[in-house]
């Protein structure tokens, strides 16, 4: 079974920009520091930009988003990272998280194959993005 810190280290790996990384892997392991992290993600700019694909307007629903990682191999259940204290470190079905999450939620990270493909959702028009990443 995969663990939250080991779910939330793929995810700085595998999507942070690489000169980021280490500050945000220290921040999501520190109950101190963890929420720093957490408020930067409403706005956050440090993904690395070969790993962000844009959604079409047409599939910027929580059901256009499912069908978009679905067809690149989501399973039913995710793991979020969420400014949201009710949302954050909880593993999910992936369509309740993003019926919870999409429009309503921002600032919050759903992975759905740890290292390999998530879904953000921020607070700028435009925010919202599939996070992928094809194995090395």
């Amino acid at each position: 079974m995969t663990t939250a810190p080991d779910i939330e280290g793929d995810f700085a790996r595998a999507f942070i920009v690489s000169h980021k990384r280490r500050r945000v892997q220290e921040l999501l392991a520190s109950k101190k520091r963890r929420k720093d992290f957490l408020q930067s993600l409403y706005h956050f700019s440090d993904f690395d930009p070969q790993c962000v694909e844009n959604l079409p307007p047409s599939s910027q629903t929580s059901e256009g988003i499912l069908s978009w990682l679905r067809s690149k191999g989501a399973p039913d259940t995710c793991y979020v990272v969420s400014a949201n204290a009710s949302l954050d470190g909880r593993s999910m079905l992936l369509g309740d998280a993003l019926d919870a999450v999409v429009g309503r939620v921002p600032g919050t990270v759903v992975s759905c194959v740890p290292g390999r493909l998530a879904f953000y959702e921020g607070e700028a028009s435009g925010g919202r993005y599939i996070l992928t990443r094809s194995r090395a």
